[in-house]
């Protein structure tokens, strides 16, 4: 396995990217793979888990399309119970704002798969800046700073 195998990128930290995150930190959980070596990079202008256009950007009164029993897959009753936590009292069968759902992607999608991740030894760096994504001459990318076709400006790897 080449060292490009072991990178990885999330592109977009509204909610399908947490949601993809958290699924690849349980299965590595669930399989016990060993992650050192691995380095996962989590890229979103406006940082990972906030919870884009659908949840992060929605108006106040705009609901959820599903109840709220239904919202974590991998934790039942989770986003009740972050609700709760934040003193929303709701009834599992009803359906909720969706800005209530932003701090759950962050807190029980993004930081609980961070830490999962890195207790089997994976590097997880956050990009909080616009990327691209640049081949190189040997068939390997890398992410850089501006776009790789403006051929005015060099793209600069993003460390």
């Amino acid at each position: 396995m080449s060292n490009n195998d072991k990178i990885f990128a999330i592109v977009g930290g509204g909610s399908t990217g947490p949601l993809q995150l958290i699924n690849i930190a349980l299965e590595a959980q669930r399989e016990g793979i060993d992650l050192h070596g691995y380095e996962f990079h989590l890229i979103d202008p406006n940082g990972f888990g906030n919870g884009g256009i659908a949840y992060g950007q929605s108006l106040r009164g705009q609901i959820l399309n599903s109840v709220c029993n239904e919202m974590d897959p991998h934790n039942p009753g989770g986003f009740i119970r972050s609700l709760e936590s934040r003193g929303i009292s709701v009834h599992p069968a009803l359906f909720n704002e969706r800005s209530g759902f932003v701090p759950f992607i962050k807190e029980d999608m993004v930081d609980r798969a961070i830490a999962i991740l890195e207790d089997l030894g994976a590097t997880i760096i956050e990009h909080e800046k616009a990327a691209f994504v640049r081949r190189e001459h040997d068939g390997s990318f890398s992410l850089v700073d501006s776009d790789p076709a403006d051929t005015a400006n060099d793209p600069k790897p993003i460390d």
